[in-house]
């Protein structure tokens, strides 16, 4: 099982923190007037798929062992320079100024999930959110005071994980809309191979007998 050893109160806060993810990826489909930004790298099929789904396939999407979102935490050089980057009183990207929309109130939440699972639970830190080990120590030594400031950059990374593999997401929408248990654990299977793989670093790599391998 993969979830082995996390804590039902994670796993709760991960389907949480998913189910309003999706929301914010259908009020994407929906742009008033305003240019879209494409779903946070989804496609407007995609979005519209899920956005007509039933109460009942949103939450099959919505219980996956790994988050929705995603932060390119396997990005190293990219997270550790954010993260030590100087925060000023001053800086125009203020949480202040930025803070009051839902896709940053969202950010700033999930962020400190993000801390709270790489502090106790390292395991569900790499599991849900893809986030090598070295990265998750830094993480769990932030301020919570400095989160605001870290969004505030973050919120340029965000986006919808693994949208660069389209089949994954039409798989796991057609799963859950067909309400198939056999469809969604091969889907779900695949998005923790990926996720796991990009938190290890690893490239090649297959998912055998619930394991992870390296190919040769």
């Amino acid at each position: 099982m993969y979830e082995a050893g996390i804590s039902r109160r994670a796993r709760n806060e991960l389907a949480s923190l998913n189910r309003i993810f999706l929301e914010l990826l259908i009020k994407s489909a929906k742009p008033d007037g305003a240019p879209a930004d494409c779903g946070m790298g989804l496609p407007s099929d995609l979005l519209q798929r899920i956005s007509v789904l039933d109460s009942d396939a949103f939450d099959h999407i919505a219980s996956c062992p790994f988050s929705l979102c995603s932060y390119g935490f396997h990005d190293l050089e990219a997270w550790h320079a954010l993260l030590r980057k100087q925060v000023r009183e001053l800086d125009p990207i203020s949480p202040v100024r930025s803070g009051n929309t839902a896709r940053m109130q969202f950010v700033i939440m999930s962020l400190a999930v993000v801390r709270e699972m790489a502090a106790n639970e390292t395991h569900a830190a790499a599991l849900f959110f893809g986030m090598p080990r070295e990265l998750g120590e830094r993480f769990a030594q932030l301020d919570l005071a400095q989160l605001p400031f870290v969004a505030s950059s973050a919120i340029t990374k965000m986006h919808a994980r693994l949208a660069r593999n389209p089949r994954f997401w039409d798989e796991l929408i057609g799963a859950s809309a067909d309400h198939s248990t056999l469809r969604l654990g091969v889907a779900r299977a695949l998005g923790v191979q990926l996720t796991l793989q990009r938190a290890l670093r690893l490239t090649g790599c297959r998912l055998g007998g619930g394991r992870l391998y390296r190919r040769l």
